[in-house]
């Protein structure tokens, strides 16, 4: 078994992106990823890992935290 990615290699950013960069990369992934545009039967697994990521690093406090 693989390691778990990180929230920031999930979202395509490095760990010191400003935080516009890191809601820009999770709006265009997600845009990607939706289940409703994305037919791929992994679609509804990826959103979630996505939003997942995203839930950690979406605040200055939650990234501090992680």
């Amino acid at each position: 078994m693989g390691e778990t990615p990180s929230a920031y290699d999930v979202l395509r950013v490095v760990a010191t992106a400003d935080q516009e960069v890191v809601v820009a990369a999770y709006r265009a992934l997600a845009r990607l990823r939706h289940p409703d545009r994305n037919r791929d039967p992994g679609a509804q697994r990826a959103m979630a890992e996505l939003n997942a990521a995203y839930a950690r690093v979406r605040s200055v406090e939650e990234r501090a935290r992680y």
